[in-house]
């Protein structure tokens, strides 16, 4: 779809067949437009892919997960000078706001923690080392922490399988700061290290949780369910909820851009 008829489109249908709101996508076309210009500031041949459907474009590969051939082919380009310029257009979204920075946890933030795994093609090379036992497949796994209205605050991904806990220690988050700690059974004895960490609480055949546990423990799964909305809205990108067969040093990249593209959303 060109951007000529994209822009006719209301915000919902613009959202749903797109994947960005409209607001957060013309900030994005203002970024990549401000910094073409600084690029080709002496000139140099014109585009055959304007701004607008180069963003269109990449949006489309993260979103559909069509080959780059495929897509190209729609806009009637070669699929290696899509493949450049989209990679352009990703890097520069990335390093002017469209990613998750440094940011600090206040003393009274309530902070959701939890991660999600993306299935990736074989390696050659260190199988073993991406191997999950769980979902008995070749993994990467990405760490968020969040907030209560679903803007994230910290993302970690790591280039091997780690365990939840495992993933938390290495990623050296000063979690200390926070108010409250909400995390799944994965990363259980997270309250030796954070006192104000809270973990679900397991039941046993000789200690069977009582209503009044069970009423606890749902309240705090309708507030720590908000991180897994955010990986809801990062999985609708099909280049995360498939198997991912690009080369993993772009990985963090791009999961680093649609994470910074949900934070903008929230921001509207």
């Amino acid at each position: 779809m060109r951007y000529e008829t994209a822009k006719n489109l209301n915000n919902t249908r613009f959202k749903r067949l797109i994947g960005v709101a409209k607001p957060v996508f013309d900030e994005m076309v203002k970024v990549l437009k401000a910094e073409y210009q600084v690029k080709h500031a002496r000139g140099g041949r014109k585009p055959k892919l304007a701004i607008e459907d180069l963003l269109l474009a990449t949006l489309q590969y993260l979103k559909e997960y069509r080959t780059y051939e495929q897509i190209a082919a729609d806009y009637g380009v070669h699929d290696s000078n899509l493949i450049r310029r989209s990679h352009w257009a990703e890097e520069t979204l990335a390093k002017h706001g469209f990613n998750i920075g440094k940011q600090e946890i206040k003393p009274d933030d309530v902070v959701l923690i939890d991660a999600t795994e993306v299935k990736i093609q074989r390696p050659k090379k260190r199988q073993a080392a991406y191997y999950s036992g769980k979902k008995k497949q070749h993994v990467l796994k990405t760490q968020a922490i969040t907030d209560t209205t679903g803007r994230i605050i910290h993302l970690d991904s790591c280039q091997a399988y780690r365990h939840d806990m495992r993933l938390l220690r290495e990623s050296r988050r000063s979690l200390h700061r926070s108010g409250l700690i909400l995390a799944d059974s994965g990363y259980q004895g997270l309250d030796k290290i954070c006192f104000q960490a809270k973990t679900p609480v397991k039941s046993s055949k000789k200690k069977p949780l009582t209503q009044q546990d069970r009423g606890a423990e749902s309240a705090v799964s309708s507030i720590r369910i908000k991180v897994e909305h955010v990986f809801g809205k990062v999985k609708a990108y099909k280049i995360f909820s498939t198997t991912y067969r690009n080369h993993r040093r772009r990985f963090n990249l791009r999961m680093n851009l649609i994470c910074g593209i949900i934070n903008q959303e929230l921001a509207i």
